[in-house]
């Protein structure tokens, strides 16, 4: 401007999604025109995007959450996944920064998504007893729940016969076993054999 034997005018800073920060958008009087010397030129710069405000992401589905951080003018940061016992697979646990920020355009959100409940394999306490059992199953993050009993020829007094779910099944952690165990042998019910002897006249 200087160069050209023009005055500097009013400078105004207008957000733009478009122009990089510092570059003038307009001016006015508009280039090319005819103006005396010394004559003033104002500009309009761009001072960057609007800073963006962090929609409430939790609760929301991953994909729905992917969209709507698009949608504001941000971008999807860093996804991982972790489990909970209360928010349902598939849905956003927690984001990073949170909702209601203000960020510059294009800054990046970041999601937690739920994979749901913890899962474990159930193990095999079949033929252990019962105190092993419920050792066993708590240690490995499940509960003993209803516990019935029955004879068996096989399986000694108060070891586990059956339990539920069978072993190798995968279930959320801390859910419920039932077990079967052994009343021992049923006791013989045959009635004794009666001799009978024939005393002689």
């Amino acid at each position: 401007i200087d160069g050209a034997l023009l005055t500097r005018g009013l400078e105004s800073w207008v957000q733009s999604a478009t122009v990089s920060p510092g570059l003038v958008l307009s001016q006015s009087p508009a280039g090319g025109s005819s103006v005396p010397a010394s004559s003033v030129v104002n500009l309009s710069v761009s001072a960057g995007p609007s800073p963006v405000l962090v929609p409430l992401l939790v609760g929301h589905a991953e994909s729905t959450a992917r969209e709507e951080i698009r949608s504001s003018g941000l971008s999807v940061g860093t996804v991982t996944e972790s489990s909970s016992e209360t928010v349902a697979a598939g849905r956003v646990m927690s984001q990073s920064p949170l909702a209601g920020m203000l960020l510059p355009f294009g800054e990046p959100v970041d999601l937690v998504v739920s994979t749901g409940p913890a899962e474990v394999r159930v193990p095999l306490v079949a033929s252990l007893s019962e105190t092993a059992a419920r050792a066993r199953l708590l240690a490995d993050g499940l509960l003993v729940g209803l516990v019935t009993r029955e004879t068996s020829e096989t399986v000694p007094l108060d070891a586990v016969i059956r339990q539920s779910p069978i072993a190798g099944t995968l279930v959320p952690l801390g859910s419920t076993i039932a077990l079967v165990l052994s009343l021992g042998r049923a006791p013989d019910t045959t009635p004794p054999k009666l001799t009978v002897t024939a005393t002689p006249r």
